[in-house]
């Protein structure tokens, strides 16, 4: 005879013991993290290296890796220092001041909301600016990009300092 159903013998029919749950979501986190890899297009993945891209060449202090990230008419706001940089002869000058000391630029972080549309893309993030002799600061970014001969250039790009 079986015994009828109580509040104490019946379990939900959703209910994992624990250690199935934590699994669970730990799966449930990685197929939808493949999922977002899988929908990313060859275009999307090429904008987000992109300020690892800069990074790297910031860090190495390499002027003519970095002046070739930008459109030929590209416009840099650096904020915190009220510098308004157009096109490339500027903008190659302005990174010539740094190409000695070599900052170590670290993107820390881009922000989720990467906007891609057609030919333009827009992202934002945190990048960690480290002078030598000189106390690390923490600096916001946001690029608009410009789709171009099968790459993205750097059309604006706007530097806050955070600390």
């Amino acid at each position: 005879m079986t015994k009828a159903p109580t509040a104490t013998n019946i379990q939900p029919s959703g209910f994992l013991p624990r250690s199935w749950r934590a699994a669970a979501g730990l799966a449930l986190g990685l197929i939808l993290t493949a999922m977002a890899a899988a929908g990313a297009t060859p275009q999307q993945q090429m904008l987000d290296e992109l300020p690892q891209a800069w990074a790297h060449a910031a860090t190495v202090g390499d002027v003519d890796k970095l002046v070739a990230l930008y459109s030929p008419e590209a416009f840099i706001h650096v904020v915190f220092t009220q510098e308004e940089l157009r096109g490339e002869k500027a903008i190659r000058a302005y990174y010539a001041k740094y190409e000695k000391q070599s900052p170590k630029v670290t993107i820390t972080s881009t922000d989720e909301n990467t906007i891609l549309n057609g030919t333009i893309g827009i992202l934002s993030g945190y990048a960690k600016v480290e002078f030598p002799g000189q106390q690390p600061m923490t600096t916001h970014f946001s690029i608009v990009g410009q789709w171009q001969n099968d790459r993205w250039y750097i059309q604006i790009q706007t530097t806050v300092k955070v600390n």
